[in-house]
């Protein structure tokens, strides 16, 4: 999927890992901070 990809570029755009790309249960999921202090969950059911 493209969740890892928009996961690395949204870090190399400035966002800080929260918690890396990794798999839990039925996802694959990371969560980031952007530059203005917004955190997000990127993901896909797996």
């Amino acid at each position: 999927s493209n969740a890892d990809v928009y996961y690395e570029q949204a870090i190399e755009g400035g966002a800080e890992a929260i918690c890396p790309m990794t798999t839990e249960e039925d996802w694959r999921i990371g969560i980031l901070k952007d530059p203005f202090g917004h955190t997000w969950e990127i993901g896909y059911p797996l």
